[in-house]
């Protein structure tokens, strides 16, 4: 593979990866808000399934 090509595919590479981990760190949240919202919903009586 020519060196153009390797560091286009390296570069597209890093792209993916650091996507990735920002998409990781936005479920995170994501779940972490769900669990709060779960936990005040239970503290104000109310059942949420699932």
């Amino acid at each position: 593979m020519s060196q153009t090509l390797t560091n286009l595919y390296s570069a597209m590479l890093k792209t993916l990866v650091d996507r990735r981990a920002e998409l990781v760190a936005e479920i995170e949240e994501l779940n972490n808000q769900i669990v709060e919202i779960k936990q005040e919903a239970k503290e104000n009586g109310i059942n949420i399934a699932n």
